[in-house]
């Protein structure tokens, strides 16, 4: 990944009382007392700064850019918010910035100040507040939920309103396992949930229907091609190619092995929605499956159903710390560093923080993030 705006954002602040010799574009003399509040909003990107230039002290706001040039791709001469920016500081000076006055913006290009070979910095676990670390828990839930529920809304809009059909929907999405989840999700839509409802008692008619649509027949025997094709005509089905993934994942997560627990979990459920929203074990189900469905689906849609028709949800947190610990790489590396998860309410936590702010190198809006500006060189990644 080469550097972005949120990655020198961070070097910079955690970095400036370092800087020596500081030199304007314009060569003038640049010394950062104070580095300012980071924006939230709208506006440069720091805010109340304090720079002496050429030995005067400026008070004002700082804005960061990967090339000077942003400024005016970003539009930033057309509004009044940044007119009281006192200092540009940019990787790349590729274009001289004047103010509205035509003056020079006093530009620091940080490039010649930097090691040559970093392309990319961010902060190593090790140097956040882990201490506060459980306390952001429900907050990161409730944003992972949200999401979640927002998700599940969408699905009920495109299906009419039908609950069954947004559950049958789900199911299949999550027995994607990520990697096929958007196909699975493909294969759901291209039946009609009257369909399902009508083979739900027929385990036989309920695999063709899934294999076939799916283009996965070739893995079954050929009775269940010749069923496919007698329901195919009956109900006028069509399908569109499904563009399966196979690289780098389990034999046990390939798709025709997952329809077959799908068929195995749905069939003879005259109420999918009844039955997902009090579910709790399945004898057909590994635990690590079973566990990732109460996580991912079930808990989840419970969530959603309950925000839509404004019912209480607190049992529903409750049963997500019910859960066992998921599996993953995110929850191994935050063990690495003695952190203890001990159910799925917090390893969901620990992946919307690591997927929302830590991948995305959001460390100066992270909670956990010390404000310091005591740097040590093994606190980023070169």
């Amino acid at each position: 990944m080469g550097m972005n705006e949120l990655n020198l954002q961070l070097f910079i602040f955690r970095n400036f009382s370092t800087f020596e010799n500081l030199l304007t574009t314009q060569n003038e003399k640049v010394k950062i007392v104070k580095i300012g509040d980071l924006n939230y909003n709208a506006g440069p990107d720091f805010l109340n700064a304090q720079i002496f230039i050429n030995d005067v002290l400026w008070f004002g706001n700082i804005e960061i850019h990967i090339k000077a040039s942003d400024w005016e791709k970003h539009s930033h001469s057309q509004s009044p918010l940044y007119d009281n920016v006192i200092l540009h500081i940019v990787l790349e000076q590729d274009k001289q910035i004047f103010k509205k006055d035509h003056s020079p913006l006093p530009t620091l290009e940080i490039k010649k100040y930097l090691n040559t070979s970093i392309t990319d910095i961010h902060v190593e676990k090790k140097s956040c507040d882990l201490d506060k670390l459980k306390e952001i828990f429900p907050m990161l839930i409730l944003h992972r939920l949200k999401k979640k529920n927002d998700f599940i809304i969408s699905l009920l809009k495109d299906l009419h309103g039908d609950w069954e059909a947004v559950t049958f929907h789900l199911v299949m999405y999550h027995f994607g396992f990520k990697t096929n989840s958007d196909q699975m999700l493909q294969l759901a839509s291209s039946l009609d949930f009257k369909v399902i409802k009508k083979n739900i008692n027929d385990v036989q008619n309920l695999l063709a229907l899934l294999a076939g649509q799916g283009d996965l027949l070739t893995f079954f025997p050929e009775e269940v091609t010749k069923k496919y094709n007698f329901l195919k005509q009956k109900y006028e089905l069509k399908r569109d190619k499904i563009l399966w993934k196979y690289s780098r994942i389990h034999p046990q997560n390939f798709p025709e092995v997952r329809i077959q627990q799908v068929v195995k979990l749905i069939y003879g459920k005259n109420s999918l929605l009844e039955y997902f929203l009090n579910f709790e074990e399945n004898e057909e189900l590994s635990d690590q499956t079973l566990n990732h469905v109460k996580i991912n689906m079930t808990i989840p849609l419970q969530f959603a159903y309950n925000q839509y028709y404004c019912k209480p949800n607190e049992f529903v947190l409750e049963k997500l710390k019910e859960t066992k610990v998921e599996s993953n790489k995110i929850v191994r590396e935050w063990k690495k560093f003695g952190t203890k998860i001990c159910n799925g309410y917090e390893s969901q936590a620990l992946i919307e923080l690591e997927n929302n702010i830590c991948n995305k190198n959001r460390c100066l809006i992270c909670p956990l993030f010390k404000d310091t500006n005591e740097i040590r060189q093994d606190d980023y990644i070169l």
